[in-house]
């Protein structure tokens, strides 16, 4: 019984020390890549809305996410309360 248990535990160990070098990996390559946006730049969504970024954040997809605070784009003056979304449901506004 104790040596199924030993083999047991090393499995287990090995399974979680690959998860995490897969996301130790995967958060390397992440920050390896030019960033598309920045902090205080207005963007627009993808499908409606227009915001400022107020800081980025790595999802626990792996993908970074911006915290953001709708904007009215001809005073940008900014609305009350805020969101995130990932960075491949925003483009540059122009």
């Amino acid at each position: 019984m104790i040596l199924d248990r030993n083999i047991y535990v090393a499995v287990w160990n090995h399974l979680t020390y690959s998860t995490y070098m897969d996301a130790a990996n995967t958060r390397t390559q992440l920050s390896l890549e030019a960033p598309m946006f920045s902090v205080n730049q207005i963007v627009a969504g993808k499908n409606a809305g227009v915001f400022v970024i107020l800081s980025f954040r790595i999802g626990s997809d792996g993908e970074r996410w911006a915290n953001l605070k709708e904007i009215n784009p001809v005073t940008q003056k900014t609305y009350p309360g805020g969101l995130s979304l990932p960075e491949s449901c925003l483009r540059q506004y122009h």
